[in-house]
């Protein structure tokens, strides 16, 4: 994983995902500027975090590639994993096989996933709810 801070005058896209590596732009700030005649041009700033095959499905399940260390852009990539995974089983058990009990168990899974970004360890550690079974 390499995370670096650029600035460029195009806009960069928030994600982009091939063959080989993920790519995920984030704190844009955009600024006015002016060149050395006076024209206005448009500047923005974001850190792009690129990502080697295999190691955005690791951070899913909540295990960071060599060296790298938790910030709320990887914690984000994490919960999303959760919230999916959470909206897969809330599905299930409200449409497929109607199970009252499970789909509150769910749901009340994503809703603790949620709270953790509350946590005064976030994003550095995370304690996560209990999958249901």
């Amino acid at each position: 994983m390499e995370i670096t801070v650029s600035r460029s005058t195009v806009k960069q896209p928030e994600k982009i995902v091939g063959p080989t590596v993920t790519i995920i732009n984030t704190d844009e700030t955009i600024t006015q500027e002016k060149d050395e005649q006076g024209n206005k041009y448009t500047l923005y700033s974001y850190t792009q975090y690129r990502f080697d095959l295999g190691e955005v499905e690791l951070i899913q399940i909540g295990s960071l590639p060599s060296g790298a260390e938790w910030d709320e852009v990887l914690r984000s990539i994490e919960r999303e994993y959760l919230y999916a995974l959470a909206e897969k089983y809330t599905a299930k058990y409200r449409d497929d096989v109607a199970d009252p009990d499970k789909l509150a168990l769910w749901i009340a899974f994503k809703a603790a996933v949620r709270a953790t970004v509350s946590q005064k360890t976030y994003p550095a550690k995370v304690t996560y709810p209990t999958r249901p079974e």
